[in-house]
């Protein structure tokens, strides 16, 4: 079975349609039945921070509709370990791409509209493992110190604040698979 769907989904992946294309696939595939339920868990609130944000909107100019090596407009990404590019991004994008190191949803709530272009380094902000008579190895990390350590760099490098608090999370709920038939 193959899947089309139209736009670029490189860059798309957000969109909709690529949802429910991938959601046929799966059910016809492996017989996946599921259904969304929303529950209270821990989130991360992204707001501007006491003193004010410390990025400014850029004007997007001739922006493509999906970025280009020569031209990245609304491009954020992790393109190393602790670092974070954005090339005219939105703060949704950048709460977007924090859920993965953040271990859990981030929700944009700065009121900042327009586009960014930034980097947020946080390696610097990580702390090496704490074990009585152990020397930790060199580039080693407490993996406990990388939700601070965002927070930390988010503040002081663009004057954004990462609140943990309580909020409605979406979640998928399996109500049926199957093992896939022979192709």
């Amino acid at each position: 079975m193959a899947a089309k769907a139209a736009g670029n989904p490189k860059y798309d992946y957000f969109h909709p349609e690529l949802q429910t294309i991938f959601q046929g696939v799966l059910a016809d595939r492996f017989k996946l039945a599921i259904h969304k339920t929303t529950k209270e868990l821990p989130i991360y609130s992204l707001v501007v921070a006491k003193n004010g944000p410390k990025i400014y909107p850029v004007d997007q100019g001739a922006c493509p509709e999906a970025p280009l090596p020569d031209n990245p407009c609304h491009m954020i990404r992790q393109d190393r370990f602790a670092h974070i590019t954005a090339e005219n991004a939105s703060m949704p994008a950048l709460a977007h791409v924090l859920m993965g190191p953040a271990r859990r949803t981030v929700v944009d709530k700065t009121g900042l509209n327009g586009s960014y272009s930034f980097t947020l380094d946080w390696k610097g902000y990580l702390q090496a493992p704490q074990r009585p008579g152990v020397v930790a190895p060199p580039n080693s990390f407490d993996p406990e110190s990388v939700e601070p350590a965002i927070a930390a760099a988010l503040e002081e490098q663009l004057g954004i604040k990462m609140e943990p608090g309580k909020g409605p999370v979406e979640a998928i709920v399996i109500d049926h698979i199957e093992r896939p038939s022979e192709n």
